[in-house]
């Protein structure tokens, strides 16, 4: 794709970077099949290819169409479109850059920005998150639907959930790992706010493996939120916090685990977004040989579980931005859970962290059809690898659904 980006961008390095991107794309239109929300809408500027087009535009006239803000705003940025691209197009960092123009331009209404205002202040406060559901519980019956608050409010917590039978205390299983493992746990903003069963469970696993662990003392967002918002200079700085928090543990410690897949994608990119930068660039390519998402720790050793229905949910973070897809099924599969595969024509549940807030009509109706696919294989349990997810799968739901941590400690013996 050929690009003239107008003279008023040429010293811009996001203009430049965007313009290399842009000539890789060729046109063909596989992502388009791939994409969630053209197969929604489908216009084709709400697919990958349209999107790019409007971005050329934009960088080609250094003007900002409405309908430009309306449809960037639309993608779910599930990397779907990057799985089945034969060209490579690095479309999410494409995305990012024009993001990032369209907040500095406030291109978007006002509305818009107050949301992301009110989000970016709330979910990173732990006490704001827990304290803001309580009141969202409290004047649900009164809020509009179109908020988008439903996820917040879904938690299911297995103190909500029918009697399970009592977890026996687990006895130490056979390794892949021959030496004591030393690992840094990192909680996540919101999951240690709304499930942080997650991680105490998690700890006890590891307990029972022999596996040393530590969290961080006051640990930082990892920069995702903001960053993907557009907000892209503190999104750098957020995450500079927490390279400076994790670099000096480096040399003591054999992994750096991220139990929220959202998180550890952007973490594992670290070193792409400090491209520009070579001193934060060594220490994010330093942590992220470190970094691991925890199926890739837990699938190391070995698990008994009892039998259960379990309908596995691979986050879009997982899958098409870890390349992990399919292993947390694999992983209970093996521990003896019946593992049951729904067809997945839709490729992302409609969370993708804040879309469901900003864009519930699109963000509902994603997770309608991702529902339906487990309806008729009765499942006992819906299990998944991202708190975004999490919640907003269990919006409606008659089954359980949790991360799949929390259902492997549950049934663990």
């Amino acid at each position: 794709m050929q690009t003239i980006i107008h003279p008023r961008l040429k010293n811009d390095d996001r203009a430049t970077r965007a313009d290399d991107i842009l000539r890789s794309c060729v046109h063909c239109g596989f992502c388009t099949s791939a994409c969630p929300t053209y197969q929604l809408l489908g216009d084709e500027l709400d697919s990958p290819r349209g999107r790019i087009y409007l971005i050329k535009n934009m960088l080609e006239t250094d003007e900002v169409a409405e309908a430009t803000a309306t449809h960037l705003d639309r993608c779910l940025t599930c990397r779907s479109c990057e799985t089945v691209c034969p060209s490579g197009v690095e479309y999410v960092e494409l995305l990012d850059i024009a993001r990032g123009m369209l907040v500095e331009r406030k291109a978007l209404s006002w509305h818009n920005r107050v949301k992301r205002w009110m989000l970016r202040r709330l979910l990173l406060k732990t006490w704001l998150v827990r304290g803001g559901r309580l009141l969202i519980g409290l004047l649900d019956p009164i809020l509009p639907k179109s908020l988008g608050t439903k996820a917040i409010l879904s938690r299911r917590s297995f103190a909500a959930m029918p009697p399970q039978p009592k977890p026996v205390p687990m006895q130490k299983q056979p390794s892949h790992i021959d030496a004591a493992v030393s690992v840094v746990l990192l909680k996540g903003c919101v999951q240690q706010s709304l499930t942080p069963d997650v991680n105490t469970v998690l700890c006890r696993l590891l307990d029972g493996q022999g596996v040393s662990w530590q969290f961080l003392a006051n640990e930082g967002c990892c920069g995702a939120l903001e960053y993907h918002l557009g907000e892209v200079g503190d999104g750098r700085s957020r995450m500079k916090a927490l390279i400076d928090q994790l670099y000096p543990l480096l040399a003591d410690v054999d992994y750096i685990v991220s139990s929220a897949s959202g998180c550890g994608v952007t973490l594992k990119h670290y070193a792409d977004y400090f491209a520009d930068d070579p001193i934060y660039r060594q220490r994010a390519q330093a942590l992220c040989e470190k970094l691991v998402d925890v199926i890739e720790l837990m699938e190391q050793f070995s698990w008994r579980s009892s039998m259960q229905r379990v309908w596995v949910h691979t986050p879009c973070t997982l899958g098409h931005g870890q390349g992990l897809d399919d292993r947390v099924g694999a992983l209970l599969t093996k521990a003896g859970a019946e593992v049951i595969t729904g067809k997945q024509d839709l490729a992302c549940c409609g969370s993708a962290g804040t879309y469901s807030v900003l864009q519930p009509v699109l963000a509902n109706e994603l997770r309608g059809r991702m529902q339906q696919t487990w309806a008729d294989s009765k499942p006992e349990f819906i299990v998944t690898s991202n708190i975004g997810c999490q919640l907003h799968l269990a919006v409606n739901s008659h089954v359980p659904v949790v991360h799949w941590l929390e259902y492997l400690g549950q049934h663990q013996h």
